[in-house]
């Protein structure tokens, strides 16, 4: 998967931070729900995990908070990483149609 799941569990140990929504500052002030995470691409996905990560490193939120926003912050991980591997599996099922239709000629000296 991504290395934001360790960065995750790197903030946690620190302390744990909460839940919130994009701001006009960039941060996060609500937590997003499940359904709506998933409707997200991966590019939002990430940009809102990044912004979940800045917001657990700032501190300044209570337990709840941080909970909801931790947990917010591992579904974003796992959508990126379910995102990326079906990404590299349609790239790898492109390559292999390719190999499959080009026909290889040997390399003749001239």
């Amino acid at each position: 998967m991504i290395d934001t799941c360790d960065c995750l569990l790197a903030v946690s140990e620190k302390q744990i931070q909460g839940a919130r929504e994009a701001d006009p500052k960039g941060g996060v002030t609500k937590s997003m729900d499940a359904s709506r995470i998933e409707s997200l691409s991966f590019e939002d996905s990430y940009a809102r995990l990044e912004q979940v990560i800045q917001r657990l490193e700032e501190g300044d939120l209570g337990l709840e908070e941080s909970i909801a926003l931790y947990e917010e912050g591992v579904k974003l991980a796992e959508q990126c990483g379910r995102m990326l591997d079906d990404a590299e599996l349609r790239v790898t099922q492109l390559v292999s149609g390719l190999e499959d239709q080009v026909d290889e000629v040997p390399f003749e000296e001239g």
